[in-house]
Parts: structure tokens; C-alpha cells; sequence
């Protein structure tokens, strides 16, 4: 069963309820909060102390209560005082922002429970005083005796329109000069003649709330000697030559106008400026030069070696005004290989006084970066070499010691030509069964009467001895070489057994008829060892021969 104790307000509500002995249970509730002051919707100016009171209350007592104020716009209003032993709490304040702040007074108890009101108020600015700046005279400025001057301010004011602004002007000497009228940007201004000497004008600003605001300035009215028409800081009587124009006067810089502006004869007119050639050699920065006839810029006017046209010299400058420093020299990578013909090379990233050298800074494809090319007349790589080994468009070349265009099949280099006093790569057949003799190779025609030289008459790298087609007869013959003769079955032979190599034999085209033979015979004889054999005796065993005139013809086996 729930009790309502109607003595407590509804917010500080206390609720118990009955236990099983009888006995009433307390329950723990949130805090009762409420505000008194300000009332809601209370309008306050910025600046101005606005004080918050407030009431709170606990069924758990007021003592152990957390009390926080809080703005919606400015956060939490920092408040160190605990309620009073009635639960009034109370906060004062200046320094909320400007708007409207819906303010909210918290109250914690101990089980963290939290009561909470809230109200709302409106922070107005305050009205603030017209603003007013001197646009004339400036610091420095002066009027001229006898002339009007207009005076200048330019005002503001943040609650009313410019135009409504009044502005007046006055003088500790002249007194009430001129009212003014702002326009519509602000600006008030009056022309007035004042009278010679030295004179404190005030300007002053009311706005629509009576607010107003001054500023003064220190003007000087002075003679015409003494007057800056010009504006530039100089008079007439401090020696400006031409007081109607501010860029003329003691000191000035010369500007290619054609007028001394610094009012000093000795200085030659528009000198040390772009249109004038300071350095003498007829080229200056922004031709048409006045005491010059060069129509190029010169990148350089304070030095006479350097000039359109100028020749490079390597001192890392840009001689020439060509935008390139040192270019055409040989510390200058011409053609755009890397290299140059006298490294460090200034136009190459990385380039060193060790970097290679080009022998040809025309020629892209000439570098020591470049691989060597057969045949083409140049040195490719630098290297004061031409057609080296392994050169584009080499040719696979063997060792050919003895100069006979054939080389041994073994190891071989790539070159642009064969032999001679680089290398002893000089053939490109490797084929050659006999290095040290010339006329042992592939393909000899030749025949030789003494062996090659290590007791072979293989000249022709065939192998073995062979017969000469055009002769008939053995062309070659070795140790142990085994003839064929007229004793043996065959179609051809030596007649009367092999002769020694080197030595005569007669050769008989077919063994198996005399025909042949005794063709060789001439009065049915044949010399054989100093004597005359009669032809038959030459025959085969069983074989009759006729006997026919003919030449004696003696063959001897050709060695080679």
C-alpha cells in the first residue's frame, strides 16, 4: 500500500509502503527543484549582474545535495555554494552572453538522483557609442595658405544608419569649421580654408541616442615653398624639382619615364633602370634601351661580358641570356647523352669530375654509354678505339694461327674483323685439321712432295691421301700407305710392285688386259730400273698382250 503525504509538496513526494511485520518501508526520491528568480522571459543588458535564486529539498536532507547552474548557450555557471539549512540556493552572474539562455538549476542526492527547473531569459547588448576614423589630413599632410582643403572621416555606428550620423568639424584656432553628412559608406567630408599656422582639427560623431565619439588631428597650413603638393614627402624649398608628381623628388628611383626623379642632374636620366644599359654594352633589361640600340633583353645589366649574343665562358653563368648556363662548352652535355667533353657536366644530375667523357657532344648516339658498332667508321663508346670485340654486328671468329683463313674449332671471339696484330682470332671456318702449317687446310688443291710436318700428307683435311682425278696416279702417300699394283685383282695399278713414295712407277689404267700397258711400251720395251724390260713380261700371268707404240711415260707418286 502506497501513502501520499499531503503535507509535502508534490514534487518533494515521499513514498513508503508497508513490510510483512507492519512496519512502514522509506523509498528513496529525486530532489524537488523550482526557481524563483528571475521570472521567465526577463530581459537583462549585456554586462549587467543577473541573480538566480532558487529552492530545493531531499526526503534524504538538503546538506548532501550537489547543486549545478547551466546556461543553453554559455554551459555550466560555476556555483560553489551549498543550500542553506531551508534549501535556498541563489547564483550571481555578469558574464552570460548575449541571446536567450534557457537556464537550468540541477539538484543530485547521494543515490544519484537528480531534480531539475528551468527558465528562460534574453541577454541584450548594450548600445554602443558611434565609431569615427580621420581620413584627412593624414599624419604629414598640409594645407596650402590661401586654398581649400578637404577635410575627411569615415563613421559608423552598429544600432543606426550611417546617414543619420551628425558630424561636426572644429579647430582650437578657427573654432566651428563645418557639419558634415555621412554618405551612404560613411564618409563625411568638407572643404574649409583655414588660416596660416599650425591648428588641432576635431571631428565628432552624435548618434540617434545621444552617443558621441571624437577624433583629432595636428594640420598644418603652410606657403606654397613649403607645401607638399605632390603628397611625397617633399617641398619645394627641401628641393623636390617637380612637386605635382610624387615620383619626382630628392632621393626618388629612376623610372624609365624620361624625367629625373631624383632631382639630381648628375645622375643620368632613367639610369639604373630596365630601359637604360648600365653596363655599357648596348643591351639593357627592357629594350627599347634610351642610350642602347640592342632590341634583346639583357639578363645582366650590372655586367658588360653579359649580353644577348655574349660568348659562354664556363663560369656557371648564362653568358648569353639564352636561359642556359654554360651551354655549347665542354662542361655542357650538348646533345642530351649524359655525358659532356670536360666533366662535372652542369646540365647533368650526378655529373662528377670523374664522370666519362663524350668524344662527340653532337651526336646523341656517341657516348660512352653507347655499345660500338662494326664497320661504321666511328667510335661509338669513347673508348679511342674502333670495332673492338663483341661489337654490334660482330662475327664469331677462330684462333688461326697460321694465317690460312681456316681456324681450330675451339674457343672463338666476336669481331668486327679477323686476325691481324689485336688478336689471333682471324677465321671464321673452323675446320682447319693442322694450325701451324698454311697449306694444310679445308679444300687444298695443292700437292707436296715432303709430309706436312708431322708425318702426314693429309693437306686437304680429308682424312687420308686421295687420288688426283686429273693424273690418275696417287697423290699422297704416308707411312704404311698401302699402293695398289698390277700383282693384285683391281682395275689399276703400278706395273712391276709399288714404288717408294717420291719415286717413278708406271701405271697401268686396267690390270686385267695389257692394253694399256703396252701403250706405254715403245718398241715393245719399257725402262725399269735402268733397264729395258720387254712389255709382255709387265703383263698378267695368262693374259697375251699385243704389243702398240707409244710414248714411255713414267708416273711418280706426288707427296704432299
Amino acid at each position: 500500500m502506497t501513502i501520499r503525504n499531503s503535507l509535502l509538496p508534490l514534487a518533494a513526494l515521499t513514498l513508503f509502503s508497508c513490510a510483512d511485520d507492519g512496519n512502514f518501508v522509506q523509498f528513496d526520491t529525486p530532489p524537488a527543484v523550482t526557481i524563483a528568480e528571475p521570472l521567465e522571459g526577463m530581459i537583462f543588458d549585456t554586462g549587467e549582474t543577473v541573480v538566480f535564486r532558487g529552492l530545493v529539498s531531499d526526503n534524504g536532507g538538503v546538506a548532501n545535495l550537489e547543486i549545478q547552474w547551466a546556461s543553453s548557450i554559455d554551459g555550466i555557471l560555476l556555483d560553489t555554494d551549498l543550500p542553506d539549512p531551508n534549501g535556498a540556493v541563489e547564483l550571481a552572474t555578469a558574464s552570460l552572453s548575449t541571446g536567450t539562455h534557457i537556464v537550468t538549476l540541477r539538484a543530485f542526492d547521494e543515490g544519484s538522483n537528480q531534480g531539475e527547473a528551468r527558465v528562460n531569459i534574453v541577454i541584450e547588448g548594450v548600445p554602443e557609442t558611434p565609431s569615427i576614423e580621420i581620413e584627412h589630413p593624414l599624419p604629414g599632410e598640409t594645407g596650402l595658405e590661401g586654398t581649400p582643403y578637404t577635410f575627411a572621416a569615415r563613421v559608423s555606428d552598429a544600432q543606426d544608419d550611417v546617414a543619420s550620423l551628425a558630424v561636426e568639424l572644429s579647430s582650437d584656432v578657427a573654432g566651428f569649421i563645418c557639419d558634415m553628412t555621412p554618405t551612404s559608406v560613411g564618409v563625411a567630408s568638407c572643404p574649409a580654408t583655414l588660416d596660416f599656422g599650425e591648428h588641432i582639427v576635431t571631428f565628432t560623431v552624435t548618434d540617434s541616442d545621444g552617443l558621441t565619439n571624437s577624433a583629432s588631428a595636428v594640420f598644418q597650413v603652410v606657403s606654397l615653398e613649403d607645401y607638399d603638393a605632390d603628397r611625397d614627402g617633399w617641398t619645394p624649398r627641401q628641393m623636390d624639382c617637380d612637386d605635382n608628381n610624387n615620383t619626382v623628388h630628392p632621393g626618388a628611383t629612376e623610372l624609365c619615364d624620361g624625367l629625373d626623379n631624383d632631382c639630381d642632374p648628375r645622375t643620368p636620366i632613367d639610369s639604373n633602370t630596365e630601359c637604360y644599359d648600365d653596363d655599357g654594352d648596348n643591351y639593357c633589361e627592357a629594350p627599347p634601351c634610351v642610350n642602347a640600340s640592342g632590341g634583346l633583353s639583357d639578363c645582366d645589366d650590372a655586367a658588360p661580358g653579359i649580353y644577348p649574343g655574349a660568348n659562354e665562358v664556363p663560369d656557371l653563368v648564362d653568358n648569353d641570356c639564352d636561359g642556359i648556363v654554360d651551354d655549347g662548352l665542354n662542361n655542357f652535355d650538348d646533345d642530351g647523352d649524359g655525358f659532356c667533353e670536360r666533366p662535372p657536366c652542369v646540365n647533368v644530375a650526378g655529373s662528377t669530375s670523374s664522370s666519362p667523357r663524350d668524344c662527340n657532344d653532337g651526336n646523341f648516339s656517341v657516348s660512352p654509354a653507347e655499345t660500338e658498332i662494326c664497320g661504321n667508321g666511328v667510335d661509338d663508346n669513347c673508348n679511342n678505339t674502333q670495332n673492338e670485340q663483341n661489337a654490334i654486328q660482330c662475327t664469331n671468329f677462330y684462333v688461326d694461327s697460321d694465317n690460312d683463313n681456316y681456324g681450330v674449332n675451339g674457343p672463338r671471339e666476336c669481331w668486327c674483323e679477323g686476325g691481324g696484330e689485336a688478336h689471333p682470332y682471324g677465321a671464321t671456318n673452323p675446320n682447319d685439321c693442322l694450325d701451324t702449317n698454311a697449306n694444310v687446310r679445308p679444300n687444298q688443291t695443292q700437292y707436296f712432295t715432303e709430309h706436312r710436318g708431322d708425318g702426314s700428307f693429309d693437306y686437304d683435311c680429308s682424312g687420308s691421301a686421295s687420288r688426283n682425278p686429273s693424273l690418275d696416279e696417287i697423290i699422297g702417300c704416308e707411312a704404311g700407305f698401302l699402293g695398289l699394283s698390277c700383282d693384285t685383282v683391281g682395275s689399276g695399278g703400278y706395273a712391276g710392285g709399288i714404288p717408294q713414295c717420291g719415286q717413278a712407277g708406271v701405271w697401268a689404267n686396267d690390270c686385267d688386259s695389257c692394253t694399256l700397258i703396252l701403250a706405254l711400251c715403245f718398241g715393245g720395251n719399257i725402262a725399269l730400273g735402268g733397264q729395258l724390260i720387254p712389255c709382255d713380261v709387265l703383263c698378267p700371268t695368262g693374259v697375251s698382250c699385243s704389243i702398240d707404240t707409244g710414248d714411255v711415260s713414267n708416273r711418280r707418286m706426288s707427296c704432299r
